[in-house]
């Protein structure tokens, strides 16, 4: 299962956010979680499968252990990623050279810097002294077990992901103990008012813009400056009038809406990463942005049109409750996020050029 990819090709749609907050507190992560586990075999078929991915990314090498984060705290290696890498790619194995670069090495770099955010995560829920009881934690591991077809089924997966049931049973522990935490103290105090719900209903819903991106994720610094004159040149050309569409089809990564002249159509407001969002629900109907970054990359867009949200409020409070908690979770979690980089000196250290 794949909670972690950001393109099509890992079903995810375009700049969608929705599933954010599930990465971090779904029970199914636990499936997911990375092994702290040694190279493969070099007769085995994930050494084969990690020859051929090194050759997009280098540092993926299965005869080497190369280290990708970084902090005063831990090192996250390449041994650490594989098991979850291959779970999600392997299936994609004999079509994976026709994946483009730009897409594949979003998804690794997203799954190293969720492996470097959970270590995080596990620290600051050990400085709150956050536990979880013993039977909680055997209580999950049993309900895995059953949804998995068995001990006997899953502990084979395991054994084929390269990961020991030990390892397995301490990320258990580790993911229940980094839930709590997320629960019971970072987003403890959130509450959504009465008056935000009625603010949030005034406020234009739905909006439909055509966008650009060019990717930067994993990316060096002197990539992303000439990325940037790239897609500023670009943007000059559509400020000059070039039909928007026929640009993104040509100079567009973003597989979710390239093949679509750029075109996003009636998302929900809060859908997309926040500074897009502000963008596609604060600029004029028709009004072309200068280009910003998120964290895929550089983008500017135009703005298509905007709606309002129809239905009587009885019928749609539940909803905005559940988008205005979201919201506010996500910019905790990126606040903290940012504070534990910065206290800790996260660095990356691969790119992917």
């Amino acid at each position: 299962m794949d909670v972690t990819a950001d393109m099509d090709y890992f079903n995810r749609k375009g700049l969608s956010m929705r599933s954010f907050i599930a990465l971090i507190l779904s029970a199914l992560l636990l499936i997911t979680a990375c092994s702290r586990s040694g190279r493969y075999p070099k007769d085995s078929k994930q050494f084969a499968f990690f020859t051929k991915l090194s050759a997009v990314m280098p540092s993926l090498n299965p005869a080497k252990k190369v280290d990708l984060i970084k902090t005063t705290k831990f090192t996250v290696n390449s041994n650490d990623v594989m098991p979850a890498l291959y779970r999600n790619l392997s299936p994609y194995e004999a079509t994976i050279q026709s994946i483009p670069k730009e897409q594949l090495m979003s998804f690794i770099f997203r799954q190293i810097n969720a492996e470097g955010e959970k270590r995080l995560l596990e620290i600051a829920a050990a400085d709150n002294k956050i536990s979880v009881p013993k039977d909680s934690v055997e209580s999950t591991i049993q309900k895995i077990f059953k949804n998995m077809g068995g001990k006997e089924q899953f502990l084979k997966q395991l054994t084929t992901d390269g990961m020991s049931l030990e390892e397995f049973e301490a990320e258990v522990k580790s993911n229940r103990i980094i839930q709590k935490y997320i629960e019971s103290v970072l987003f403890k105090n959130i509450t959504v008012s009465s008056e935000e719900i009625l603010n949030y209903n005034k406020q234009e819903r739905f909006a439909t813009v055509r966008h650009i991106l060019m990717m930067t994720q994993g990316k060096s610094d002197s990539a992303k400056t000439a990325i940037r004159q790239r897609m500023e040149e670009v943007h000059a050309r559509a400020k000059k009038g070039e039909d928007f569409a026929k640009l993104a089809k040509q100079f567009s990564e973003d597989p979710g809406s390239k093949d679509k002249g750029g075109l996003y159509e009636k998302f929900e407001r809060g859908a997309m990463v926040p500074s897009f969002d502000a963008l596609a629900f604060s600029l004029p109907i028709g009004a072309l942005s200068e280009v910003f970054e998120t964290p895929y990359g550089y983008h500017f867009m135009k703005i298509v049109s905007r709606t309002r949200e129809t239905r009587p409020m009885d019928k749609v409070r539940e909803g905005i409750v559940k988008e205005l908690m979201k919201q506010k979770q996500q910019a905790a979690y990126e606040d903290q996020m940012k504070t534990l980089k910065l206290k800790y000196q996260y660095k990356e250290l691969v790119t992917a050029s």
